[in-house]
């Protein structure tokens, strides 16, 4: 039996590996490696695990969510067991035969995701890939633009590398516009980077709070990141009409189990257009019959609780320093209040509410 993280958006420390009454039992821990607090991401494969249960106990605080590990057979279909969780530090897992199994913290999305979803869209007109600019390790990060108005909207994700059911949101927002919306191409111009830490999400950081800042505390007078001074040139000048960076927030619970906005600040051209967006949103998913991500309201407003005035972020960057007409971060969870956490379908309909509620807000 092999246990490693040695592939695309991989973490994990092994500690130990023993046999306790005859059950192998296995001691772990998420790597922090430059993040300055305790976060909560790991992500790891077994390969030629040994039939029968095996233990899995993580010593770094509570890390295995309320709805259980998410785990795949290929790495690329994934689904929370919530049966093999034992509790928030520990879960079993009943190996039948199987080489190789992934486990994760999450269902992940690394670059081989973005790629898989580019395909499936590469071939509309309206649509152009470009490379926005370079990692600091040497990696392209893709820039995706569609329509050709006289207004910006731009849509960013992975700020904070680990938060990855953001960008299942992000994918079906782009592909939404393009299949439902397009009308919308011919009033603006859109502009999509999906990974922001492209190097974090890649190598399976946690990227929050990461050593001196973090991607999403760069909006600086002095940015130390390649991508966000590359976006400071692209954005100067623009007429900006919305800017959502998707995120994902805290590990779960209360308001972490459920969508949440922080509102950029309240300035203007259209100090509370952003607002209305917000319950355009609540309005789609409390309609909707099936059993679906809903956004139920929450949002903390600029100045409010974690979403200090004066944060040098993304949002506060686009509203204040490029005077877009809305601007907000939309916070996904990892694995929300749903009966067994969020499937990958569930988060590409959360996206088309989204879309949805942008046109209904924009083109009205």
């Amino acid at each position: 039996m092999k246990i490693t993280s040695d592939f695309p958006g991989g973490n994990i420390k092994l500690l130990s590996e023993q046999t306790e009454n005859g059950k192998t039992v296995v001691t772990l821990e998420q790597d922090l490696r430059d993040t300055d607090i305790w976060w909560f991401y790991w992500c790891f494969r077994i390969d030629d695990p040994p039939v029968g249960e095996v233990e899995f106990r993580f010593v770094n605080k509570g890390v295995v969510c309320p709805n259980g590990p998410c785990t795949s057979v290929d790495g690329n279909n994934w689904c929370f067991d919530k049966s093999s969780r034992v509790d928030e530090c520990c879960f079993r897992f009943n190996f039948t035969g199987e080489k190789s199994r992934y486990f994760s913290f999450s269902i992940p999305y690394v670059i081989k995701d973005f790629e898989s979803f580019y395909e499936t869209i590469k071939n509309d007109k309206a649509l152009k890939r470009s490379v926005f600019t370079v990692s600091e390790k040497g990696r392209e990060l893709p820039l995706l633009t569609m329509g050709n108005g006289s207004r910006d909207i731009f849509f960013t994700a992975r700020h904070h590398c680990c938060e990855s059911t953001a960008s299942y949101v992000l994918d079906s927002v782009v592909r939404s516009i393009l299949v439902s919306y397009r009308d919308m191409l011919d009033r603006f111009t859109f502009h999509i980077i999906p990974f922001t830490d492209i190097d974090g999400a890649e190598q399976g950081d946690q990227g929050k709070n990461r050593i001196p800042h973090d991607h999403n505390r760069d909006y600086t007078d002095k940015p130390i990141y390649n991508v966000t001074r590359a976006i400071y040139e692209y954005t100067d000048g623009r007429d900006i009409a919305a800017f959502i960076d998707f995120h994902s927030p805290w590990c779960w619970g209360g308001a972490n189990d459920e969508p949440h906005i922080h509102m950029g600040p309240e300035a203007e051209p259209t100090p509370m257009l952003q607002y209305e967006l917000a319950e355009h949103i609540k309005e789609l998913t409390a309609k909707d019959a099936r059993d679906v991500i809903r956004f139920n309201g929450v949002i903390t407003r600029y100045g409010d609780k974690a979403n200090l005035v004066g944060t040098e972020s993304s949002k506060n960057f686009y509203k204040l320093k490029r005077n877009a007409n809305i601007a907000f971060t939309i916070e996904t969870p990892y694995s929300g209040n749903l009966a067994y956490g969020y499937t990958k379908g569930q988060l590409y309909i959360f996206g088309e509410h989204i879309a949805q509620a942008l046109y209904e807000t924009l083109m009205k």
